[in-house]
């Protein structure tokens, strides 16, 4: 639906042709069929575990994604144990201390973390991060220097994973406050057991349900929002390949990198399934 394709962005610098040679240059890169022929062919290639070739590189669409690919999934990785981390620990942290001044200052920063566009405060904490002198643009393997990369992914990865870490704190809150009124804790509770033991072997566990359900469904959501993080930061990652691509019209590219975030997306999903078996044992049954 963009205006142009790549033919035209590739001509806007060369010479003008001939409507028969740009029919020509059009039909090399399979731009004169119509759309759902052009899909069509590319789903009959992808079934045979081929994606194309870029249009703009002339490179296997494969071989691009499986290179930048590990840059996004360390991203995330990183966004996705952040928020765990300081999400579980906030909701935790506020279900204990319900509606003390901790909980609603908590309670405040989660709205502010829901609110504020990633862009912005990629953009903000680059600046405050430059003048303090503690952050060089400009990203490094984790092969070639793991420190210089963790400085540089840290920050990203606090970014991508502010709005996940707000969302997973409200309902872990929510979902322990919830179990910590069941009979059963009641019950443990008059068995004398210690309160931190009633917390973390039958109310924590037995609240994380909900909490791993949407953390699965996040992580994929992650995957798609590393695309402004990594344009933000400069990390040459998957979700920066899909912008440049975009840019270039370079549907193969495009299509592919989707391919491969959907069926993620799927796998996650599943690996979701298998761990309620885990957190709840009457599942198993």
């Amino acid at each position: 639906m963009i205006p142009g394709d790549v033919v035209t962005l590739l001509l806007e610098t060369s010479l003008a042709l001939t409507p028969d040679q740009l029919l020509e240059l059009k039909a090399m890169y399979g731009l004169d069929r119509p759309v759902f022929s052009q899909f069509v062919g590319w789903w009959a290639s992808v079934l045979q575990g081929n994606l194309g070739v870029s249009f703009r590189t002339g490179l296997p669409v494969l071989g691009q994604i499986l290179y930048t690919l590990p840059v996004t999934l360390e991203l995330t990785l990183l966004a996705f144990i952040f928020s765990i981390a300081a999400g579980l620990a906030a909701g935790t942290v506020c279900a204990i201390k319900q509606n003390s001044k901790l909980d609603i200052g908590i309670r405040v920063f989660n709205v502010l973390g829901l609110s504020i566009p990633a862009f912005w405060l990629g953009i903000i904490l680059i600046l405050c991060l430059v003048y303090a002198g503690i952050y060089k643009v400009g990203y490094v393997s984790i092969t070639a220097d793991p420190i210089k990369n963790l400085m540089v992914m840290t920050p990203a990865a606090i970014v991508l994973g502010i709005d996940l870490t707000s969302l997973i704190s409200r309902m872990n809150r929510a979902s322990l406050l919830d179990v910590l009124r069941q009979d059963y804790i009641r019950t443990a509770r008059a068995k004398g057991l210690p309160e931190r033991l009633v917390l973390l072997k039958h109310a924590l566990k037995n609240s994380l349900i909900p909490v791993v359900t949407l953390a699965g469904n996040e992580f994929g959501r992650l995957l798609g929002g590393a695309i402004i993080v990594e344009e933000v930061f400069s990390i040459p990652g998957v979700g920066r390949l899909l912008l440049r691509a975009t840019y270039d019209r370079d549907y193969p590219l495009i299509q592919g990198i989707i391919l491969v975030t959907a069926v993620s997306f799927v796998l996650l999903n599943l690996l979701v399934d298998l761990l309620y078996t885990y957190l709840d044992p009457r599942i198993r049954y």
